[in-house]
């Protein structure tokens, strides 16, 4: 069955890909650029969902909706706003005249993808409600039958009053569901939930409860752990969950990632949940296919944040961050091209910060714009080290903020380093993300286009993750495209992968942009990229970041 999506929206450039994207994921699309069209096309060809935006000439979101909702031939399309308000009254709004979900912009391929196919799985229910007969849906989950969250919560409160009982708790995270649901047809869809949720079943016993938490995400309370060990469990779920899984047309790879939390002393499941799911994100920031058993000291880093503020803003000072060097390589000529330079917090009471925690806090603090400084600062004076004691030099790739760039003093500072180091401007290479064009994008223009007549090269970082278009891109002066690992991870497993990947890197070619790929692990997605002419790669299967001093052996 193809779900029909009418899309209206009167920023073409959003509009046609938002198309091409839903198009490309096999539903059946059509499209208005306004309020009036939009509503004409919806009552001549009932669609099942609609994707609009709330302020557009005429005839706005909010009228539009009043008027679906009252037409007896519409009234029973799902109903998805898109905007950038984010203010709660507006929200709320849209809720109350009928809205289904709301999304936010700017929105990933991924978020939109996911939204979409979180209503039409309602919807799918709402059409069979009949054939389930599942009784107090609070703590049950309506499709898959297992406990809820709130459930859990009831059955820790009974372990905590009997205190002789003892129990483990597992939270189980499933990566790439999402994104293969939006690859799959919906009988597909349940057919992967189904032999998931079969693979971990197959592991417990009788007093090991299965419970749903969100999509791909599941938890598992644990009696008598003396008995077989948690760890011992979590690790044989996960050999279950890692084996291939075939489906009619596709055959997929997933990962996993495992936190457990077991009492001790009188503290037997007071936040046993919080423990786990504490131990979930460690076990996320290392190696894939993981587990993770809590210990007090993992809430240090992530929970304290006061103290972590404090920390952040003194780690400049105190030589708390360093940079090191991942190498990127030329397909063609199979010789490393560059590195991209990436940032590492080492603390000293928390350890070994990983970026994806303390950059989010940066950029709330305000504090990005000096940190982005002070790596640009220390690539160019690595560069004159190099350059200094006669080593061979190599462009090197600096990852930009959008709050970096656009600072009014950003371009008279990047001239001031380049100028006072006497560097080659031609080593230098700026990376921005697809974000840094919803705000301001003539402004962004003129920034960007002065850095390129300074010779600096410019790329595009995890295109495909956004909702910008190569031909909007292609506005701008950027070089090169960096396409998104998550994409690259799925080759040459996932066939919408293949395809997609090919398409991006053919279309790059033909308006003259060059494409990286990041993320490569494999040679067969080395061999893959190598046949569909992409022009450079970088990854875990040429080499790991490492600080400069290490370069050598990796050259």
């Amino acid at each position: 069955m193809s779900f029909k999506i009418l899309a209206i929206e009167d920023e073409i450039t959003v509009l046609d890909t938002i198309k091409d994207i839903l198009t490309y994921a096999g539903y059946e699309v059509d499209s208005a650029s306004n309020g009036e069209i939009g509503l004409q096309k919806a009552f001549d060809n009932p669609p099942d969902l609609i994707l609009c935006d709330i302020v557009m000439p005429g005839l706005d979101g909010y009228q539009l909706l009043q008027q679906i909702k009252s037409n007896p031939l519409t009234s029973a399309a799902g109903f998805i706003f898109l905007s950038a308000r984010t203010d709660v009254d507006d929200v709320k709004k849209g809720m109350m005249l009928g809205a289904n979900d709301y999304i936010t912009k700017p929105f990933t391929i991924v978020q939109l993808l996911e939204r979409v196919s979180a209503q039409f799985e309602k919807q799918d229910f709402l059409y069979s409600r009949e054939s389930y007969q599942i009784q107090n849906s609070g703590t049950f989950h309506e499709l898959s039958g297992l406990g809820s969250a709130a459930l859990l919560e009831s059955h820790l409160e009974h372990f905590k009053r009997d205190r002789d009982k003892k129990i483990a708790l597992l939270v189980i995270k499933i990566k790439k569901i999402n994104e293969y649901k939006s690859l799959l047809d919906h009988n597909e869809t349940r057919l992967l939930q189904k032999q998931v949720l079969d693979r971990i079943r197959n592991n417990l016993s009788e007093k090991q409860r299965l419970y749903y938490f969100s999509t791909g995400k599941y938890a598992v309370l644990f009696e008598s752990p003396e008995n077989k060990a948690p760890e011992i469990l979590a690790w044989d779920i996960l050999s279950a969950i890692r084996n291939t899984l075939h489906l009619q047309h596709h055959t997929l790879h997933l990962t996993a990632y495992i936190g457990i939390a077991v009492p001790s002393g009188t503290n037997q499941s007071e936040n046993l949940i919080d423990m786990a799911e504490i131990s979930l994100e460690r076990a996320m920031d290392t190696d894939q296919n993981r587990y993770l058993t809590y210990k007090p000291e993992y809430k240090k880093p992530y929970h304290d944040i006061q103290r972590m503020d404090i920390a952040l803003s003194n780690a400049l000072g105190r030589d708390e961050m360093m940079l090191v060097y991942q190498p990127k390589f030329n397909l063609m000529s199979s010789r490393i091209s560059g590195f991209e330079v990436l940032l590492r917090w080492n603390h000293p009471q928390f350890g070994a910060i990983p970026p994806s925690r303390f950059i989010p806090l940066a950029e709330a603090l305000d504090f990005i714009g000096e940190i982005g400084d002070w790596v640009i600062g220390k690539a160019i004076d690595q560069l004159k080290v190099w350059e200094f004691s006669g080593e061979k030099l190599y462009p090197l790739t600096i990852n930009i903020s959008e709050r970096q760039i656009k600072k009014k003093e950003f371009y008279q500072n990047i001239q001031h380093k380049l100028s006072h180091a006497d560097i080659d401007v031609g080593y230098i290479e700026f990376d921005l993300t697809e974000s840094i064009f919803i705000h301001n994008p003539v402004d962004l223009k003129t920034i960007l286009e002065l850095l390129r007549s300074a010779g600096i090269s410019l790329s595009l970082d995890d295109f495909g993750m956004g909702c910008s278009s190569l031909a909007y891109i292609n506005n701008f002066p950027f070089s090169k495209i960096k396409i998104d690992k998550s994409y690259i991870h799925d080759i040459p497993l996932v066939y919408h992968a293949r395809e997609l990947v090919a398409g991006i890197i053919s279309m790059a070619k033909k308006i003259g942009l060059k494409v990286i790929a990041e993320g490569v692990e494999n040679e067969q997605q080395v061999e893959f990229l190598h046949q569909n002419k992409c022009d450079e790669i970088q990854g875990f299967y040429y080499g790991r970041p490492v600080p400069a001093e290490q370069l050598k052996t990796t050259i």
